[in-house]
């Protein structure tokens, strides 16, 4: 890849149109400058990323030298400006790259079964204390309504 389609390639990167592209490039038309981003496309690829990786690094390293004196004088703007080439680095070398973490399953030491049939005891214990002290649940209302239904009408349940 040529520094100019290097060039063609970075522009169209940051926003860059192929019309202004070709003019900052002194290409003849927009055609010109969409053939070399095309080319300089093309090589960047899986298999450089880690040079382009590496490429874009320094460049924020150059960024972050030159805000670094304005930035420790306490310019908001700047100091602005100097988070941002820091989260950036972060994302570039991976730093919020998700934790992984091992998660081993273990077999209960319990009775599923028997837990069941319990839960099914307690429920039904639920139910007749309601019963008994004239408490209304959804469960009995249900039961009620059941129970007063005629054989002809649709189901509740």
């Amino acid at each position: 890849m040529t520094p100019k389609e290097q060039r063609a390639y970075e522009l169209r990167l940051s926003g860059k149109t192929f019309k202004e592209i070709a003019k900052e490039l002194k290409y003849a038309d927009a055609s010109g400058a969409y053939q070399a981003y095309q080319r300089a496309r093309e090589v960047v690829s899986l298999e450089n990323l880690g040079e382009w990786r590496l490429l874009e690094l320094e460049r924020l390293n150059v960024i972050q030298s030159a805000l670094w004196d304005k930035a420790m004088e306490g310019n908001i703007p700047t100091i602005n400006a100097l988070l941002r080439v820091f989260d950036l680095r972060a994302k570039l070398i991976g730093l919020y790259s998700p934790e992984k973490h091992q998660i081993a399953y273990e077999e209960p030491d319990y009775d599923l079964k028997e837990s069941v049939r319990d839960m099914s005891e307690m429920i039904d214990l639920g139910v007749k204390y309601a019963e008994e002290h004239g408490i209304e649940t959804a469960f009995t209302k249900r039961k009620k309504e059941k129970e007063n239904q005629k054989p002809w009408e649709p189901g509740i349940f």
